[in-house]
């Protein structure tokens, strides 16, 4: 098997290689990424909790305080969503540049020519990104303007 590598063949997977790089650099940060994002919707679920068990506890809150409760937790909730939205988009992003390599590979071993398949995907890609980033601001946005709720 290996003698049927001609040093021609061991260069163009080695050119493969070298151009798979940049993907591999970049699921990684995604994967970062990802776990930042899930870490704060972590967050914000254990406040939502905290919240909900002071709203059962009714007799010691007065209306007042409950009522900025109510608020808090529909400013939690908003957070929620947009950042369950980022983290779809920074997961799809994910997918797609394995994708990316995936189709790199299969294209070289097959010898076919999909370079505007794989620039798609890319594309594709750096949209969810983009998105997924901008969906991080509204929520970096929701956390400042609701920091001077007073719970």
């Amino acid at each position: 098997m290996l003698e049927s590598f001609s040093s021609q063949t061991a260069k163009s997977i080695s050119e493969l290689i070298g151009l798979s790089i940049a993907p591999v650099f970049m699921l990684a940060g995604t994967s970062g990424f990802l776990n930042v994002l899930t870490g704060r919707l972590a967050r914000i679920i254990d406040r939502i909790e905290k919240i909900n068990s002071l709203l059962d506890a009714k007799k010691s809150i007065s209306s007042d305080k409950m009522q900025k409760l109510q608020t808090r937790k529909k400013v939690l909730k908003k957070r929620m969503k947009n950042i369950n939205q980022s983290i779809l988009f920074m997961t799809a992003t994910g997918l797609l540049v394995a994708v990316v390599m995936v189709t790199m590979f299969v294209s070289f071993l097959f010898g076919s020519k999909d370079s505007i398949l794989i620039s798609l995907i890319f594309i594709m890609s750096m949209l969810f990104l983009i998105v997924s980033l901008v969906l991080f601001s509204r929520e970096i946005i929701y956390t400042v303007n609701s920091a001077e709720i007073d719970v």
